[in-house]
């Protein structure tokens, strides 16, 4: 009778004996069936000899471990097959023994080599500059070398000639003629002007109206090489214009006419009428609009709106007495606050201690009710006033005062 044979455990397998791992180093057999297997401690290296049922396959034991409390329970109290039993169970004839294939062993060049390390990249370096600005940042910067009012007349100027041209049958795109086109144009373009009342327009608005199609031609995006007052392809147009102002002159229209100043009368009746009080938020504010006009406002109501709490210092001068005067070089249409030289005259407004109406007084308590949340000079009123507080965080409009600038009158 042949003996049942049972499928001997691999050596080097990794299996579990008494919760601590071991790997199988050799076995011992007995006639057909393996007797007892020698296993070597992973963690210490000892050797033992143990029989098939004291080892379960490591892996077969992790997958044990995730088994519930009740299937455990189960499987403890089922009965196992020893390899004494298995002994005794016989293949079947003609049944070949099942063959363990050794595991494939790679060549040394098969062998897994080793990931690269990767080096961290080095940081990168700071630029030294700001990133290049595209064609649209260029051409916003060359149109704010002009100041809001300055665009409005150029627009204007345009207009007037493309006007011109299109009344008297002509492609209004002028910006792409030649010189020598252009010239022609406007030679006959200056003397058919004429103001909406058909009369005459004055010396100072026939030089502005040649000077803003000359910005135009020359802002992007055109940005013509060309000077419409200076370049000799437009001596027979400036010929003309020239004839033009003293033809005004001649006949006593190139006369200009600049406003009166305020009469000390209505000066007296103004403070009297109780618009300049420093009861009441909106009377304070007059009051300070009134002072700052009076001596720093030199182009009218430009700049207002951008004026700060800052804008103004105040200082004592050699014999003592207390002034205010602008901390930055004023920025006009003309003068652009770049060279400390263009305001060489300094302004001050003084301090009048023996008067009630006391400018430098009147702009300390206006400055002390100001809202300390916004930076503007000119605030809203508050409707109710605060004890401390007179006026809300919020700047007025670019009008500043302008109704109230026509009750003064």
């Amino acid at each position: 009778m042949e003996y049942a044979r049972t499928i001997p455990l691999q050596i080097g397998l990794k299996v579990d004996h008494r919760g601590q791992l071991y790997k199988i180093v050799d076995h011992h057999r007995q006639e057909h069936s393996v007797v007892q297997y020698v296993i070597q401690s992973l963690s210490s290296g000892q050797t033992k000899r143990v029989f098939r049922h004291e080892i379960c396959d490591a892996s077969v034991t992790s997958m044990f471990n995730r088994l519930t409390e009740v299937t455990i329970f189960q499987f403890v109290h089922e009965s196992s097959q020893s390899d004494d039993e298995l002994s005794s169970i016989t293949f079947t004839q003609g049944v070949p023994e099942p063959v363990v294939e050794p595991e494939p062993v790679l060549a040394p060049e098969q062998a897994l080599e080793p990931e690269p390390v990767l080096e961290p990249e080095p940081p990168l370096k700071k630029p030294r500059f700001k990133e290049m600005p595209n064609r649209e940042h260029i051409d916003m910067l060359a149109q704010a070398r002009v100041e809001k009012t300055t665009k409005q007349q150029t627009d204007w100027g345009v207009r007037l000639f493309r006007g011109w041209l299109t009344e008297n049958q002509y492609n209004d795109k002028f910006e792409e003629l030649e010189s020598s086109i252009l010239n022609d144009r406007l030679s006959f373009f200056y003397p058919s002007l004429q103001t909406k009342k058909r009369t005459d327009y004055s010396k100072s608005a026939l030089v502005g109206i040649r000077a803003a199609i000359s910005r135009h031609l020359t802002s992007p995006p055109f940005n013509r090489n060309v000077n419409l007052m200076k370049d000799n392809a437009f001596m027979t147009s400036n010929h003309v214009i020239t004839g033009m102002n003293k033809t005004l002159k001649r006949a006593g229209k190139d006369v200009t006419v600049h406003k009166k100043p305020v009469a000390e009368g209505d000066v007296q009746r103004l403070y009297s009428s109780g618009v300049f009080n420093t009861d009441s938020p909106v009377t304070q504010q007059n009051k300070v609009f009134w002072d700052l006009m009076l001596n720093f406002g030199r182009r009218g109501q430009e700049g207002l709106n951008t004026l700060k709490k800052s804008s103004f210092g105040k200082f004592k001068d050699d014999k003592g007495h207390i002034y205010y005067k602008m901390t930055y070089n004023e920025a006009n249409k003309t003068h652009h606050g770049v060279d400390s030289h263009e305001n060489r005259q300094e302004v001050r407004l003084y301090e009048k201690s023996e008067d009630i109406n006391c400018p430098v007084a009147s702009l300390d308590f206006y400055l002390y009710k100001l809202s300390p949340k916004c930076n503007a000079l000119f605030q809203q009123p508050l409707l109710y006033p605060k004890p401390n507080c007179w006026y809300v965080n919020q700047a007025m409009g670019k009008k500043i005062k302008s109704n109230d600038a026509k009750d003064f009158k």
